[in-house]
Order: structure tokens, then sequence, then C-alpha cells
């Protein structure tokens, strides 16, 4: 159950990260200069991107996902709790939530709010509300 899962939300994360209107350059070495696997790639480059507050949340939790995939898959010794049911079940709904608003709303950091007020700093610093915001 725990890999399916993760395969689901990688595969959804690779589409955002290899969408080419997002723009989002891959990852593909540590800062040793190792390669990284396909799935690190992914996560890394989520979780180094500036332009989208959101990929940064959502790759170091697919990180901690693939940990806990690779733990389920090859520690046979290791006997699943209940607890890491449950962490996989978040980390799958939360992962999933996340990027769906990130595609429908990758200026704005994630909010489960439908409307939120959009606000601006004037260059003295001064904060200036703009608009409200009804959220797709």
């Amino acid at each position: 159950v725990i890999s399916r899962g993760y395969y689901a939300t990688f595969l959804y994360a690779r589409l955002i990260v290899k969408n080419e209107e997002f723009n989002i350059p891959l990852i593909t070495k540590d800062p040793k200069g190792n390669n990284l696997g396909s799935h690190a790639s992914i996560y890394e480059s989520m979780i180094a991107q500036k332009d989208f507050i959101n990929l940064s949340d959502i790759g170091l939790k697919l990180k901690n996902y693939h940990g806990l995939r690779k733990i389920s898959d090859y520690e046979l010794s290791y006997s699943l709790t209940k607890y890491d049911e449950t962490l996989a079940e978040k980390y799958f709904s939360e992962c999933k939530e996340q990027m769906d608003f990130f595609l429908k709303n990758p200026d704005l950091p994630f909010t489960k709010k439908k409307r939120v007020i959009e606000a601006t700093k004037s260059l003295s610093g001064e904060i200036q509300t703009s608009t409200l915001r009804i959220l797709k």
C-alpha cells in the first residue's frame, strides 16, 4: 500500500517538474557532484525551488515519503507499524492536495482557504491591500 501511494505521488510530482510551463531546473547531482537517482532528482528539484514556494514543501514531504517507501520495500526484517501506515496516508493526501492547489494557483502559498486577500508592499514598506481573490 505504501509503495502504490508513493509511486502515484512521485509520478504526479514528476509531471509538475517536467512541465515546461513552470521552467523548473532539474537537479541531477548532489552538492558533492554525485549523480542523483530519478526520484531524488525530482524531489531535490522541488526542494530547491525559490520561484514557487509550495514546491519546496511538497519536495520535502516527497523525500520523506520516499524514505518510508524504501523501508517498506527493502527492510524485510522491519515490521511496519500503524504509525508508518498513518504517515504514508498523510504524505499521500497532503502531497496530492498541495500539488492540486499548485497547478491551479502556482503564484500563491498553499492554503485550504477559498478566499484570500492579496496584498502588496510599497517601497516604504507599508502594506497596501489590493483585492479579494476567490481561489479555484
